[in-house]
């Protein structure tokens, strides 16, 4: 006796193929959604990072206005680094200083990098590692020729992106 094949047995190479690419299909969509939802929640991080690094310079800059006030002395006493004129400043708020930005290179002020101290969980210019984000603090004192106002703007850049910021203080004594 002949063995008679039967024409159902195995795959023919065109139904392999549509097997693969319906199965690709299945699996590219939720791993191409899934690497695209990781990429967009750490763009949505870094975005309140950089707020929260804009909003507290502008803090930082409203109490040294504050403090000045208290202590009898000219409101903007100890912000000249930061007047337009300049190149800008940096709020090191551990040390509790305002430094001048370098020079600009390329268009781009020289403000150093911020650090993140992993140990005490906060960022800072000292200790820690080195982050993406640097930040800019620049302080218009003739708003509108009014001597007792001024338009404080804080640029935080990272990644080809940024976040300005901008707030008017007032000499209020």
């Amino acid at each position: 006796m002949k063995n008679q094949k039967s024409e159902n047995e195995g795959f023919t190479l065109l139904e392999t193929l549509v097997a693969v690419a319906v199965f690709t299909t299945a699996v590219v969509g939720p791993v191409s959604l899934v690497s695209y939802s990781i990429q967009k929640a750490s763009s949505a991080r870094n975005e309140a990072v950089a707020y929260y690094l804009a909003e507290e310079a502008v803090e930082y800059v409203r109490n040294i206005r504050d403090s000045n006030a208290l202590g009898k002395v000219n409101w903007l006493n100890g912000l000249s680094n930061c007047f337009s004129s300049s190149n800008g400043c940096y709020a090191d708020v551990v040390k509790n200083s305002i430094n001048p930005c370098l020079p600009p290179a390329l268009g781009e002020s020289q403000c150093p990098k911020i650090k993140y101290d992993k140990d005490n969980a906060y960022f800072n210019y000292i200790t820690g590692e080195d982050t993406i984000f640097t930040r800019k603090i620049s302080i218009d004192k003739n708003v509108g020729n009014r001597i007792y106002e001024a338009e404080i703007t804080v640029e935080v850049m990272w990644l080809n992106r940024s976040l300005v910021i901008k707030d008017h203080l007032f000499d209020w004594k």
